[in-house]
């Protein structure tokens, strides 16, 4: 392990300001969602209809109340744990699977890597969302259903990547060289390709979480993400919406905590880039 050159990226990471607030923000949802139960004040799906649409800070309601008096406040808290478990779940899941298309097709080229390659060309020209709902459409709501519909719209981009990477390690002389000392394909795949990817790759991923928790909240806002009444962002939003003129602070405060998750993992993804380019200089 280059030790000088971790230390590099660490500086240049540790340098950029909007990377670090980048990881703030980042850092502040993931205690949120893994400490939700000590940090809500009440249980998320329980209904008072005594109080209910109350406003933020009226009879211990925080943000306030909805219209099934449950509180805003921990539903959105509640709301962080789903959000980032699609997020996460649905890159390591569709990174891995496209991590082996775009290894697989670039190594192996020809008839082979044109087949995958069409299949994933076909996956990307649909719009995210329209490609998402249409898995929904078949898988039905629920929260294992959504990880696996974010997954495979993400499939395309990490094989896209991962593929162009290895077009260019695999003309390299030391990949010739490893061919000739009778190296066998897995193991060139493995220990000499796929390191050339990661450093793309976690950028690409970073990136993604955004468009993952983006995903996941639109299609609960559409009513096909995770079921009622448990809380998703998304969910919140689209109950907020009827009320936007008479009590905005419902779907205000969940669209709120979707704009500092998104910008977070924008603005980190951003400086990660720029940390990992080796002509960014000191």
């Amino acid at each position: 392990m280059n030790w000088n050159l971790n230390r590099q990226i660490l500086k240049r990471l540790l340098k950029n300001k909007l990377a670090l607030i980048g990881g703030v923000f980042i850092l502040f949802n993931l205690n949120v969602a893994v400490f939700a139960p000590v940090i809500a004040t009440h249980e998320p799906n329980e209904m008072s209809l005594t109080a209910a649409l109350l406003r933020p800070g009226e009879h211990e309601h925080i943000l306030g109340t909805d219209d099934f008096g449950r509180d805003l406040f921990s539903r959105i808290v509640h709301g962080a744990r789903v959000s980032l478990l699609v997020g996460v779940v649905s890159i390591v899941l569709g990174g891995t699977f496209g991590t082996m298309l775009g290894l697989f097709a670039g190594f192996t080229g020809g008839f082979t890597d044109g087949l995958i390659m069409r299949v994933m060309d076909a996956l990307y020209a649909f719009p995210y969302v329209l490609l998402a709902i249409a898995l929904m459409a078949v898988l039905g709501p629920g929260l294992p259903n959504i990880i696996v519909a974010v997954s495979v719209i993400n499939i395309p981009g990490f094989a896209r990547i991962v593929r162009g990477e290895t077009l260019v390690v695999r003309e390299q002389e030391y990949i010739e060289a490893a061919l000739a000392a009778g190296a066998g394909p897995l193991r060139i795949i493995f220990s000499h390709i796929l390191p050339n990817c990661i450093a793309p790759l976690t950028v690409y991923g970073s990136m993604s979480m955004a468009g993952a928790i983006l995903s996941e909240a639109s299609l609960s806002f559409l009513g096909l993400g995770i079921r009622p009444p448990d809380p998703s962002w998304g969910s919140i939003l689209k109950d907020g919406q009827e009320y936007l003129t008479l009590m905005p602070h419902i779907a205000a405060f969940p669209g709120i905590a979707i704009l500092i998750t998104v910008l977070g993992f924008n603005l980190f993804g951003d400086g990660l880039r720029d940390a990992l380019d080796p002509r960014m200089k000191d």
